[in-house]
């Protein structure tokens, strides 16, 4: 089953965000990521000694290519889940599942993904992106970048080889989902380039340049395009040492860290995710001014010569701020959301709107944001 393995900084209720690394066809939650038999030369032990304030996980499935492998379990060989995997629906429903058991989601995330594990990645926005439970909806909109080393958003030419040979490889449904074009992985591949832009999410792309002891060349420069960010960019490299940086000053190093300077710990965590395509509300947002009380610090558009209608609207709206409640306007553009919250505020401060367009305060500290 999967299982989320906190490497550092996991148990740190004070850290800024979560690094999620999510290994490949037939990789493990350490192996993947080291070069050696030890921690010093784990890329994610790495990553969590220079950055005591996040928290580092890396994420174990089963993911075995073939069945076979589960002979390795009758000579004591191998472990439960040998020659065992997943579909990539349902084993993103269960990773999404137990990254919510974990708390993630209430922070920033960044998603570093090998091989199959970027696809199971996108699923799981997927997944959390149509859910109607808000804790699953969060990883969606907590996720601010994904860093894909050798994905096969396209399928590769490896799996299509072995689907070909299905009966002697004995293939796991993990490898089958792989065939070049298939049709569920050219759906997610077009979700995936639609909708990570609409949640803020960066997408960083490295793939091999070398092949598998000169034997094959998994994934290519097409079928590693995500089809959103930066074109793919080539390592020196083949599928599997693409994941395993022999210094932390490498390439793929250097690029976590520029996307967690820049994208990551440089953001903030929406209270709620707005989903694409929705109406976008008028977010009402208050933060006590280090001023006198009878300051009122925010700014606001001048208003108009004189405001009328909306007589209804503008009473409700009036008393539930009055009431202290949360309260959001929504509307078409140009109906004059702006001018009735405007209004509505001017009479709820009452004496103090004179004060309103003398504010010291910058913008952001007390202002109308339209998300």
């Amino acid at each position: 089953m999967s299982q989320l393995h906190p490497i550092s900084g996991c148990d740190n209720t004070a850290r800024k965000a979560d690094v999620v690394f999510i290994h490949g066809l037939g990789g493990d939650a350490f192996a993947t990521w080291r070069h050696g038999d030890s921690a010093d030369t784990s890329w994610p032990h790495w990553l969590g000694h220079e950055h005591k304030d996040i928290g580092v996980w890396s994420l174990g499935y089963a993911a075995s290519p073939t069945k076979w492998a589960r002979l390795l379990r009758w000579i004591g060989r191998g472990d439960r889940d040998s020659g065992h995997s997943m579909a990539l629906p349902a084993r993103a429903g269960q990773v999404l599942d137990r990254m919510v058991q974990k708390g993630l989601g209430e922070r920033p995330i960044l998603f570093v993904c090998h091989s199959l594990g970027g696809l199971l990645a996108k699923c799981v926005l997927r997944k959390s992106a149509d859910s109607l439970d808000p804790p699953m909806k969060q990883i969606a909109s907590s996720t601010r970048a994904v860093l894909f080393l050798a994905t096969p958003h396209n399928g590769a030419a490896l799996a299509t080889l072995a689907d070909a040979f299905r009966t002697i490889f004995r293939t796991t449904v993990s490898m089958e989902e792989l065939r070049a074009h298939d049709a569920h992985l050219l759906d997610l591949h077009d979700w995936y380039r639609k909708h990570s832009p609409n949640y803020g999410v960066r997408t960083v792309t490295y793939y091999e340049a070398r092949s598998v002891k000169d034997a094959a060349m998994i994934v290519n420069s097409t079928s590693a395009h995500p089809g959103v960010g930066a074109d793919p960019v080539p390592l020196d490299e083949d599928h599997l040492s693409i994941a395993k940086p022999r210094n932390p000053d490498d390439q793929v190093c250097d690029g976590l860290r520029s996307l967690l300077k820049n994208h990551v710990l440089s953001s903030s965590v929406p209270s709620t995710a707005t989903p694409p395509g929705a109406t976008q509300p008028i977010v009402v947002t208050v933060q006590a001014p280090n001023q006198a009380p009878h300051r009122v610090p925010r700014q606001l558009p001048h208003a108009a010569e004189k405001f009328f209608g909306r007589v209804a609207e503008k009473r409700q709206l009036v008393e539930r701020l009055r009431a202290g409640k949360n309260t959001v306007v929504v509307g078409h553009a140009g109906l004059g959301k702006t001018a009735l919250a405007a209004s509505a505020l001017e009479e709820v401060v009452g004496p103090n709107a004179s004060n309103l367009s003398a504010s010291p305060f910058p913008d952001g500290v007390v202002y109308l944001d339209l998300y």
